[in-house]
């Protein structure tokens, strides 16, 4: 017994090891590397400006053709200034800075994508996902000086590690394939509900995006079940779509098929999900702006 215990924590050490090596010498292979030009596109020409705001979902910076590079290229066929405002990481808080400081200038059209994870931002009392630090203080309250600090610094190691991650993805995935929802009491399973307490203040924060026109696009995570039309926030953002100072879209309603997902671990969009999306609002564009 003592042997196959044993022989079972070699064989977990052995794979975690590998695992955190291969994951660290392939880190940046599926970044693309920008050029210093970036995604925006300005002339002294032209008075009629558009902008991109959003996190991850929008700056898509892991395939080689972005929503940022299909719209700047768009509007600059079009006559029209593009500026790029999305940032991977970047959350809610940080978008209605920039929302707020944008509209003031009442653009001719701001593109806003927003994630129903960032709405993490409005409340600290959640566990935070991936790059998001966590409140280490809450797990061991009792532990004082150095042995506190020592803890902290493995918990935080521990749960960003590319095992742990691998582990959550492949129990969200299982929980998606048999329930359609990520699994109970994961951040990630609560982040519909937040949508749906926070509706309010969504909505007023979408009320105060002020341009010619706007489009509000809502990222549910591309690996999600079909069944993400089920989940609490979808009724919230379909009857906000009835508000007639903006054009809001939800990407289930686009894309209900994983198969448009990077991977069955990673929710963000691919390159054939992006164009279909990117192509839906550009027609919305087509029909309601440039003909001005």
């Amino acid at each position: 017994m003592k042997n196959i215990i044993f022989h079972f924590f070699l064989v977990l050490i052995s794979f975690t090891i590998s695992y955190e090596l291969i994951s660290v010498l392939n880190s940046n292979k599926s970044l693309l590397n920008i050029d210093d030009e970036g995604f925006s596109y300005q002339s002294d020409l032209l008075d009629r400006d558009v902008y991109f705001v959003g996190d991850s979902y929008a700056s898509t910076n892991y395939v080689d053709n972005p929503y940022p590079r299909i719209f700047r290229e768009y509007f600059k066929s079009k006559g029209l200034n593009f500026f790029d405002y999305s940032k991977a990481g970047s959350e809610l808080n940080t978008h209605k800075l920039i929302l707020d400081s944008i509209s003031k200038k009442k653009p001719e059209l701001i593109i806003y994508f927003y994630n129903i994870s960032d709405i993490v931002s409005l409340n600290n009392d959640i566990l935070f996902l991936d790059n998001r630090e966590i409140e280490m203080d809450k797990i061991n309250d009792k532990s004082k000086g150095k042995k506190k600090t020592i803890l902290k610094d493995f918990l935080v190691k521990f749960y960003k590690s590319n095992t742990l991650t691998l582990l959550k993805n492949a129990l969200h995935y299982i929980s998606l394939k048999s329930t359609g929802e990520f699994y109970k009491g994961s951040p990630a399973n609560r982040f519909p509900k937040e949508n749906k307490i926070y509706s309010n203040h969504l909505e007023k924060i979408f009320d105060e995006i002020k341009a010619e026109n706007v489009i509000i696009l809502i990222n549910t995570p591309f690996n999600s079940h079909p069944l993400a039309k089920k989940w609490e926030h979808y009724e919230v953002f379909k009857k906000m779509s009835s508000n007639k100072s903006y054009k809001l879209l939800q990407a289930v309603d686009i894309i209900q098929d994983p198969y448009y997902s990077v991977s069955w671990r990673n929710g963000h969009p691919n390159q054939k999900g992006i164009q279909i999306i990117a192509d839906q609002i550009i027609k919305i564009v087509d029909a309601n702006l440039t003909g001005k």
